[in-house]
C-alpha cells in the first residue's frame, strides 16, 4: 500500500503532537502526585492526653533531615478547641497510633493564619520530600490548583498518616481576596477539616498556598492564605526552603533531552502506524478474494453500573483489597462464580458461609465467606464491604467478619467508634472475637444496618 508523503508529513506531525501534549500532562499529573511526599498529619491532645483533633502541614527545607513544619495557626491554637488559650497542647507530627513524633509551635502568625512547628531534635524527619514553594504571583485567576492533604475523620478513626492515605483534590483559583485583612485565593478544590494546613499546589507541584477556611455559606468555596506570607517569616529568619524557579517548566520542556526522547517517541510512532495501516490493507485484500464464514461470537454479559459514591480521590495499587459494591453482589448472585452447571449425576456442593444484608446500604447482597474474612467500613484501602464516606456511623475499619472452619461458626471482630451490636443492649467489646452460629444477626451502629450470616 503505497502512503502519500503528504499524508506521511501529517502523520509525523501529529505524532509529534500527541507525544508532547501526552509528556506535559504526565509530567503535571507525577508532579502533584509526588507532593504526597512532602504532606504529614498535624496530631494535637491535651496534656492529660485528650484527643482534640488533626489537620495537615508540608515540610520545610532543602533536604532530609527535616526539621520544620508548616501548617495552619488554627490547628494549634486551644480556643479553636474550646480550650482557654493559656493552656498548653501537645503537637505530634502523626505517621500512625504507634509512631508519634513531637513538635513545638516555634512561631504562630494568628493573623494570617499561618504557623511554623519544629520538631524535636531528636526525632528529625526522614524519608520526605521538600516541596517547591513558588511566588504567589505565578499563579492567576482560572489557573488549576490541587489541595493535597488527609481526609476529615473523627480523631478516633484515624489509623495511619502515610502517603497513601492522603487525598488530591483537583480545582481553580476563582478570585484573589482579602479574609481578616490577609491575602487569599479562593478555590473550588476540595477542602475539609483534615485538610486545614495542607499545601495548595499548582498542577506543576508547586507550593503557591496554605489552606485555611471553608465558606460558611458556599461549601464549593474554599480559602488558602498566600505562600508570600510563609516565605517572608522563613527568609527573615534564615531558615532556607525549596524555591521554585518561575521558569523552570518552559526550560524544562525546552530542555534538548526533552525535545530528543520526544522525537525519537514521535519516530517510532509514525513507524507502528504506517505499519498497522499497510497490514490492513494487505489483510483487506486477502478477504476479498477468501471464502466468508460465519463467525459464532461469545455472549458479553452487560457491565452493571457501579452506585455512585463520593470521590475518594485516591488510586490504590492491585495489592490493596477492593471495595465491595451492590454491583459486585447482586441480590441474585448465583453461587457458583464460573458458572458450571451440576452434572447429570445430580452432584451437589456442600453449604458455605455467607454474609447478607438484611436492611439499609447493602440489603440483599450476599457475601461469599469461604475464601476469608471480610473488613467492612467506609475506607476502601482497609475494607472490602465499602459503605458511602458521608455515612459517619459506620468507621473506617468497623468490623471483620470470616467463618471459623474449627467451631463452625461464624466470628466478629469489631474495631469502630459507634459500634457494631448484636442486639439493642448488647455491643461487641472492641479488639474481641465473638462467635455466632448460622442464622445470627448484627447491626453496625443503628438497627437499619442489619446482616445476617448462613450457610447456603
Amino acid at each position: 500500500m503505497k502512503i502519500p508523503a503528504g499524508n506521511i508529513l501529517k502523520l509525523f506531525i501529529a505524532a509529534i503532537f500527541v507525544m508532547v501534549i501526552s509528556h506535559v500532562s504526565l509530567t503535571d499529573a507525577q508532579d502533584v502526585d509526588k507532593a504526597r511526599d512532602g504532606v504529614v498529619c498535624v496530631y494535637v491532645e491535651t496534656i492529660d492526653g485528650e484527643s482534640l483533633g488533626f489537620g495537615s502541614g508540608f515540610v520545610i527545607g532543602e533536604d532530609e533531615p527535616f526539621e520544620y513544619i508548616a501548617t495552619a495557626w488554627h490547628n494549634i491554637n486551644p480556643v479553636y478547641y474550646g480550650i482557654p488559650e493559656n493552656h498548653t497542647l501537645l503537637v505530634y507530627i502523626w505517621t500512625s497510633r504507634d509512631d508519634r513524633i513531637p513538635a513545638e509551635v516555634y512561631i504562630s502568625l494568628p493573623e494570617t493564619g499561618i504557623a511554623l512547628l519544629r520538631v524535636d531534635p531528636g526525632h528529625m524527619l526522614y524519608g520526605y520530600e521538600a516541596l517547591e514553594i513558588a511566588d504567589s504571583e505565578t499563579v492567576s485567576v482560572g489557573d488549576e490548583v490541587n489541595t493535597v492533604g488527609f481526609p476529615d475523620e473523627d480523631v478516633e478513626d484515624l489509623v495511619s498518616a502515610y502517603p497513601d492515605d492522603i487525598v488530591i483534590s483537583r480545582g481553580a483559583i476563582k478570585e484573589k481576596t482579602t479574609w481578616n485583612d490577609a491575602d487569599v485565593y479562593e478555590t473550588d478544590a476540595k477542602v475539609t477539616g483534615g485538610n486545614s494546613g495542607s499545601p495548595l499546589l499548582t498542577r506543576e507541584g508547586q507550593v503557591v498556598g496554605i489552606n485555611n477556611y471553608v465558606m460558611l455559606d458556599n461549601d464549593d468555596i474554599n480559602g488558602a492564605v498566600i505562600i508570600d506570607y510563609l516565605t517572608d517569616m522563613l527568609d527573615r529568619r534564615g531558615i532556607t526552603y525549596l524555591e521554585a524557579e518561575s521558569s523552570a517548566v518552559t526550560e524544562e520542556f525546552l530542555d534538548s533531552e526533552y525535545l530528543l526522547y520526544g522525537g525519537i517517541g514521535a519516530a517510532v510512532l509514525l513507524v507502528v502506524i504506517i505499519i498497522v495501516i499497510v497490514a490492513r490493507g494487505r489483510k483487506k485484500k486477502r478477504v476479498e478474494h477468501s471464502q466468508s464464514f460465519n463467525v459464532k461470537k461469545t455472549p458479553v454479559s452487560p457491565v452493571e453500573p457501579k452506585p455512585e459514591k463520593p470521590e475518594a480521590g485516591i488510586e490504590h495499587s492491585n495489592e490493596k483489597p477492593l471495595p465491595v459494591t451492590r454491583a459486585q453482589y447482586p441480590k441474585d448472585k448465583p453461587s457458583s462464580e464460573s458458572g458450571s452447571e451440576l452434572s447429570a449425576a445430580g452432584a451437589s456442593s456442600s453449604p458455605k458461609p455467607v454474609l447478607v444484608g438484611i436492611s439499609g446500604y447493602f440489603v440483599g447482597n450476599k457475601i461469599d465467606l469461604d475464601k476469608g474474612q471480610v473488613v467492612i467500613g467506609r475506607d476502601p484501602r482497609l475494607s472490602h464491604l465499602v459503605y458511602p464516606q458521608d455515612n459517619q456511623e459506620i468507621s473506617r475499619k468497623h468490623l471483620a467478619v470470616y467463618y471459623d472452619s474449627n467451631t463452625q461458626q461464624f466470628a466478629l471482630e469489631d474495631s469502630s467508634s459507634n459500634g457494631t451490636y448484636l442486639s439493642a443492649n448488647n455491643r461487641l467489646e472492641p479488639g474481641s472475637t465473638y462467635h455466632l452460629k448460622p442464622g445470627g444477626r448484627f447491626y453496625l451502629g443503628d438497627p437499619k444496618e442489619t446482616f445476617e450470616v448462613r450457610m447456603e
